[in-house]
C-alpha cells in the first residue's frame, strides 16, 4: 500500500484519474497500464508512461529480448 502523493495541480481531464497518478508517483511506478482514454491522452506524467496493456506487453517483451 502507498499513500498517494499530493499533486500540485489537476493532471487529467478526469479528476478521478488524478488519484491514479498520485499513487503511481508515490509508488515510484515505472509505468501505468490502463485502457482509460483520459490517462492515455496524457502520454506520461511526469515521467511515468501511460500505456495500453498491449503496448506495455510489447515494450516488456522487447526489453526482455534485449536482455534488459
Amino acid at each position: 500500500m502507498v499513500e498517494p502523493a499530493v499533486l500540485p495541480q489537476p493532471v487529467s481531464r478526469d479528476p478521478g484519474d488524478d488519484q491514479v497518478q498520485a499513487c503511481a508517483l508515490a509508488a515510484k511506478a515505472d509505468v501505468v497500464v490502463s485502457d482509460d482514454h483520459d490517462l492515455l491522452t496524457l502520454g506520461s506524467y511526469p515521467r511515468i508512461p501511460m500505456l495500453t496493456a498491449s503496448l506495455a506487453l510489447d515494450t516488456f517483451n522487447a526489453r526482455t529480448r534485449r536482455g534488459r
